[in-house]
């Protein structure tokens, strides 16, 4: 078990933050219209089903790795694969109600009643799976406090929210709406960051 404790840290930390200066191709740029705020955000929150592909790293204590991710979202339910350099594989992890499950490169498969719950299970430390799918968009998690600043034209720029730091350093427009395309978010010595090449929005089943 101590074996494989050490080969699950060594996952997260390869799928969980991006090392220093690796860049993708983006999508279209920003449109950078000004909306006031209540109108970006429900435009933001009409957004249901999606996928995003990228990459994801994470910095612990000055160790730094990188991972690609694929993730779907799709009638509340979600699944994020994780890519691993080398002979690492792959990394699943599936969210529906009150269920997650995390399969590891090795086969093993893990079950919990939350994402931070199945970290916490399984790495001995968490990162807020729940809050991400608020967070990536562009918006604070509904009806928990947060402190929040904008750029000109009202794109969330930074959040602090349930002891978390996030900015938002690169949007980029997909069908006409501002996606972030680049996020760092921080907590004590842990930092992750998202470079996100290509959003799919999708409605009725269909790409739009």
């Amino acid at each position: 078990m101590a074996t494989f404790k050490r080969k699950s840290l060594s996952l997260l930390i390869i799928f969980l933050f991006l090392a220093g200066c690796v860049t993708l191709p983006s999508s279209d740029k920003a449109r950078n219209i000004f909306m006031p705020w209540d109108k970006r955000k429900n435009q933001l929150e009409q957004i249901k089903n999606w996928q995003l592909r990228g990459l994801v790293g994470v910095t612990i204590k000055k160790k730094s790795e990188s991972v690609y991710i694929n993730w779907q979202q799709k009638q509340g339910n979600y699944t994020v694969n994780l890519f691993g350099p080398l002979n690492f594989g792959a990394v699943v992890l599936h969210g529906a109600a009150h269920k997650v499950t995390l399969q590891t490169a090795d086969g093993n498969i893990f079950t919990a009643n939350s994402a931070e719950e199945l970290l916490t299970q399984v790495f001995g430390w968490c990162l807020p799976i729940s809050n991400l799918k608020y967070w990536i968009f562009g918006l604070s998690v509904p009806y928990v406090s947060a402190q929040k600043t904008f750029d000109k034209y009202n794109h969330l720029q930074s959040l602090k929210q349930q002891g978390w730091q996030v900015e938002y350093l690169l949007y980029t427009a997909v069908n006409g709406i501002d996606l972030p395309s680049k996020i760092i978010i921080r907590k004590e010595d842990l930092r992750v960051k998202f470079i996100i090449s290509k959003w799919s929005i999708f409605a009725w089943n269909k790409t739009v």
